[in-house]
């Protein structure tokens, strides 16, 4: 991000995220973990900075919609054609207080008051589809919403609210690692055991501590005070992964073509990505590196699975993966796909070149040997 602006940032927080007003994020920050609170750097810069709550994992539009809520103070509204469509409620969580109520305001020089978004991993393609729905609206909520119902987010117009994205090993066209999973027969129970440890958490003092935050799929409610005993909803847990809406099949590689074929660049925006590599190559196939180490138990394995991971199948909507284009990865997203969305403009720059807006621009991959 260039320093000659000095709008607030907003940081996406993508796979078991959780955001700055919850209890975790007091003792675990989630942008530094125990090393160094991102938030705190921003402050020594003299920026603001946010870290809004979202469903650790919920879809990116739902995702979308309730950074959307969170910065806006609003309660969550995703979209009545989006909710009938994957069969959930419409309306969710409600946020009493916004973390950027001006957001979009003039200051009192007459300048509109703007974000800069930086989303790692999951939260590239939120941040991707909460800036098109900003600039363009919602074709689909327009068209089934009565005009008094609907929310400004479905209304476009907002191209100028955002000044920049920035993409941090972003799962910009989808995990390899899902596939190599499923190949090993464990993807689907692995997926299914999530969701139904959503619900054994929920209505628990667990809940207070990580919150799965998906209510408007009747999986989890709102944390309470009161403990009103473990239970286990298999049903809604089902039901989140049958609709298709939900993180993990949005991460696959042909769920995040649709996702990209959805999002749409806007000529006001500076877009930026940067990939992230914990492998390296060995006689064509990428093994964990010493860094990968720094978790050791879920990244050399995960790095490992990936790396050795081919496939040439190709049958419903999955696509073929091949292991010389997706091997190297930060042991959960392939470097490949973080680089920017396929079809999207792009071009490969250094830091502190001189850059353009509604293109993205391409900064060199952080290998960590």
């Amino acid at each position: 991000m260039n320093k000659e602006n000095n709008y607030p940032v907003v940081l996406m927080a993508g796979f078991l995220a959780f955001g700055e007003d919850e209890w975790l994020s007091k003792f675990l920050p989630y942008f530094g973990w125990w090393k160094t609170d991102i938030r705190k750097l921003f402050k020594v810069m003299g920026v603001e900075c946010y870290t809004p709550s979202s469903g650790p994992f919920s879809s990116a539009w739902d995702k979308a919609c309730e950074t959307y809520a969170a910065i806006m103070g609003k309660t969550v509204d995703y979209g009545k054609a989006h909710s009938e469509k994957y069969g959930h409620e419409r309306f969710g969580r409600s946020y009493d207080t916004p973390l950027f109520p001006d957001w979009g305001q003039l200051d009192e020089s007459g300048k509109i008051k703007k974000l800069n978004l930086i989303g790692w991993s999951f939260g590239a393609p939120s941040e991707r589809i909460l800036t098109t729905l900003l600039a363009y609206g919602s074709v689909e909520e327009r068209a089934v919403t009565p005009e008094s119902e609907l929310s400004d987010l479905f209304k476009g117009g907002h191209d100028n609210w955002v000044h920049s994205i920035i993409s941090l090993s972003g799962v910009n066209n989808g995990t390899s690692l899902l596939y190599a999973l499923d190949s090993l027969k464990v993807a689907s129970p692995a997926i299914f055991g999530v969701y139904c440890l959503g619900s054994f958490l929920s209505n628990t003092p667990f809940s207070k501590i990580y919150d799965y935050r998906l209510d408007h799929f009747g999986l989890t409610v709102k944390p309470k005070l009161t403990n009103t005993g473990f239970n286990i909803n298999t049903k809604a847990a089902r039901k989140v992964i049958e609709s298709e809406d939900n993180m993990f099949y949005d991460m696959t590689p042909h769920g995040s073509i649709e996702i990209n074929e959805e999002t749409k660049m806007c000529d006001k925006i500076y877009y930026y990505s940067q990939a992230a590599c914990d492998t390296k190559n060995i006689s064509g196939f990428s093994l964990p590196s010493k860094s990968s180490l720094k978790f050791p138990v879920l990244m050399p394995i995960t790095s490992l699975i990936m790396g050795l991971y081919n496939s040439n199948r190709s049958d419903g909507k999955r696509i073929p993966v091949s292991r010389a284009k997706w091997g190297a990865s930060d042991g959960m997203v392939n470097v490949d796909s973080s680089m920017y969305p396929k079809g999207d403009p792009f071009t490969f720059v250094h830091p502190f070149d001189k850059t353009e807006p509604g293109i993205w621009n391409v900064l060199p991959t952080e290998n960590n040997k």
